[in-house]
C-alpha cells in the first residue's frame, strides 16, 4: 500500500484519467488511519461526484429514477466524506449538491428537490467567491431555491402541510436577504426572440415568502412583512408591487378593514379584474356596508366577456347572497348549476336545496347572459374603476430627512478616527441609510476606528462617481463584482458590522493616498 500522501495523488491520477472505480477500490482497501485523513477524504469525494453525479449530465445521456436516486445518495456520502472542508469553493460537497439539484429540477423531481436544499445547510457559510463567468456557490443555492419554492407554491390547491415542506427554504433565504442581501439585479432572458427582464432573485423571494404567510393564514406576520418591502421600495416602478399589495389588503381585512380598502384601491389600480374587484367587495362587507359590497360584486361581473362566465363562479355565487332581490338571486344561483353542469360538476347539495326552494328547472337550463348584465347594470349603473390612494408625501419625507442624515454624516469630525488602525482596508458588511430613508446592509471599507465606531467608506459598482477609486482585487476582498470605493464617508457602530474579507496591500495603500 502507498505511504500518504501518495495514496491520495494515486486516488485524483486514476480519477483524471477515468478508472473511478479503481481509485475508489483504492480508497476502500487503505486502513482507518489512512481513511481519516482530509486530503485523502477529499480525493475520494470528487470521485463519487464524477462517477455518481456528474456521470447524469449531458444532453445525450438518458438519465434513470435509478441514477437520480444514486445521485441523491451520493450527496450524502460526499457531506460525510468532506466535514472538514464543507462549503469552500473548491469542496466537493457543494458542487455534489448544486449539480443534483438541478438534476432534480430538470426531471422534475421536486419533492427531492426540496429536500436536498432543506437539508439543513446554512447558506451563509456556502462560498460566496466567483468569478466573472460563473456565479457563487451561494448565488447559485439562492436560485435553485428560489425555483424550488416556485414549484411548491404555483399550485392553487395548496394545503399547508404542502407549503410546510419549503418552509426550510423560504426561512434559509430570508436569513441569507437579511444579513447580506439577495441579488436586485433584473435578469434580461430572451422570449421568443425579444430581451425581457425578470424579477430579482430579492424580488422572487419576497413574493414568495409573502405567498408563503398567506398560505400559513399567518395575517400579523404578513402585515409587518408586506409593509417592510413597502417601505424598502424593492418594487419601486414595478408592477409586481401588485401581489405585494394584493396579500398586505386580504391581511388586514379582519383587523383593519378602513386601511385593506385603501391598499386595495392601489392593487385595483394596477390589477383591474374581476377577483380583484371581489376582493374589493369583500373588504366593502367587511366593513359593513352591504350596499357597496353588492354594488363593487356587480362591478366585477360588468368588466367581463361572455366567454369569461364559466370562470368567475365565486363572483355570482356572491352576488346571489349579497342580494335581496329574489328575481337576481334565481337567476345567479341558476347560472352557477348550469356552469357547474356544463364543467361536468355535480352542484353541491346546498346549491340544489336552494333550487328545490326557490322552484328552479333542471340545472342544464342556463340563464340568458344578456339578462343577468342588465342586472348587473341596475346595481351599479356607473362603474367608476378606483385609483391608487397613496400618495408621495410620505415617500418624500422621508428622502429629504434622510438627505439631512446625510449631509450631516458627511460632516464628521473625522479627526477624531484612528486612521492607522490595524483594521484600516477591512471589507465589513454595515448598515448604511439610504436616499430613500431606509437602512440597507452593504458591503463598505473600514478607513478609521474610535471607540467603538467605525469611519467607513462607501462602495460603488459603477465608476461614474468623481473620485471612485478601483478595487483591483475586489474578488480576494470578499466582494461579489468589480467594484469602487467613493468619497463617501459614514460613522457606524463596530458593533453591527460583519467582516467579509480585506483588501489587497496595494488597494490599501491607493486609497490612503487619496
Amino acid at each position: 500500500m502507498p505511504e500518504y500522501p501518495q495514496l491520495a495523488r494515486d486516488i485524483t491520477a486514476l480519477r483524471k484519467r477515468g478508472d473511478v472505480d479503481g481509485a475508489i477500490a483504492i480508497f476502500n482497501k487503505a486502513d482507518q488511519i489512512e481513511k481519516a485523513k482530509p486530503e485523502l477524504r477529499s480525493s475520494v469525494a470528487w470521485c463519487l461526484y464524477e462517477r455518481d453525479i456528474k456521470s447524469c449530465s449531458g444532453s445525450d445521456i438518458r438519465v434513470t429514477d435509478e441514477m437520480l436516486a444514486k445521485a441523491f445518495k451520493a450527496v450524502g456520502s460526499v457531506r460525510k466524506l468532506v466535514t472538514h472542508d464543507l462549503y469552500s469553493k473548491f469542496s466537493a460537497y457543494p458542487w455534489s449538491l448544486l449539480a443534483t439539484a438541478r438534476l432534480m429540477r430538470d426531471h422534475d423531481k421536486d419533492d427531492q428537490l426540496v429536500a436536498l436544499l432543506a437539508s439543513g445547510d446554512d447558506p451563509l457559510l456556502i462560498s460566496s467567491e466567483s468569478d466573472n463567468s460563473f456565479p457563487s456557490h451561494r448565488d447559485q443555492w439562492v436560485l435553485l431555491a428560489i425555483e424550488a419554492g416556485k414549484r411548491v407554491l404555483k399550485g392553487d390547491n395548496l394545503t399547508q402541510t404542502r407549503v410546510k415542506t419549503v418552509e426550510p427554504i423560504l426561512k434559509s433565504l430570508k436569513r441569507l436577504n437579511d444579513a447580506v442581501g439577495l441579488s436586485n439585479e433584473k435578469p434580461n432572458v430572451e422570449v421568443d426572440g425579444q430581451k425581457k427582464r425578470f424579477p430579482s432573485p430579492r424580488q422572487r423571494f419576497l413574493l414568495q415568502y409573502s405567498r408563503y404567510l398567506q398560505e400559513m393564514n399567518w395575517d400579523d406576520q404578513q402585515i409587518a412583512f408586506c409593509d417592510s418591502v413597502i417601505d424598502s421600495e424593492v418594487f419601486f416602478r414595478d408592477t409586481n408591487l401588485k401581489w405585494i399589495l394584493y396579500r398586505l389588503s386580504r391581511a388586514l381585512i379582519q383587523s383593519n378593514p378602513a386601511r385593506a380598502l385603501k391598499v386595495c384601491d392601489d392593487f385595483v389600480a394596477m390589477e383591474y379584474r374581476p377577483y380583484a374587484l371581489l376582493l374589493r367587495a369583500e373588504i366593502l362587507l367587511a366593513k359593513g356596508d352591504k350596499e357597496a359590497a353588492l354594488r363593487e360584486t356587480a362591478h366585477s361581473l360588468q368588466i367581463i366577456t361572455n366567454r369569461d362566465l364559466p370562470f368567475i363562479t365565486k363572483n355570482l355565487a356572491f352576488l346571489a347572497e349579497l342580494t335581496d332581490d329574489s328575481n337576481v338571486k334565481r337567476d345567479h344561483i341558476q347560472m352557477l348549476r348550469a356552469i357547474r353542469v356544463e364543467q361536468g360538476h355535480p352542484p353541491s347539495p346546498q346549491l340544489e336545496q336552494k333550487a328545490i326552494e326557490m322552484n328552479l328547472p333542471s340545472a342544464d337550463q342556463a340563464p340568458s347572459a344578456d339578462d343577468l348584465r342588465d342586472q348587473w347594470i341596475s346595481i351599479n349603473p356607473e362603474p367608476k374603476r378606483p385609483v391608487a390612494v397613496h400618495t408621495n408625501s410620505k415617500k418624500k419625507q422621508k428622502f429629504v430627512a434622510a438627505k439631512q442624515l446625510n449631509q450631516q454624516r458627511e460632516r464628521l469630525d473625522k479627526e477624531k478616527y484612528n486612521r492607522d488602525t490595524p483594521r484600516f482596508g477591512e471589507v465589513v458588511f454595515a448598515p448604511i441609510a439610504t436616499a430613500q430613508g431606509d437602512v440597507r446592509r452593504r458591503p463598505v471599507i473600514v478607513v478609521g476606528e474610535s471607540e467603538g465606531l467605525l469611519l467607513v467608506r462607501l462602495l460603488h459598482t459603477q465608476p461614474t462617481i468623481a473620485g471612485a477609486i478601483k478595487i483591483e482585487s475586489w474578488n480576494e476582498a470578499g466582494l461579489r463584482q468589480a467594484t469602487f470605493c467613493v468619497p463617501s464617508t459614514r460613522e457606524v457602530d463596530a458593533a453591527s458590522t460583519t467582516v467579509i474579507g480585506r483588501l489587497s496591500d496595494a488597494d490599501v495603500a491607493n486609497i490612503k493616498n487619496s
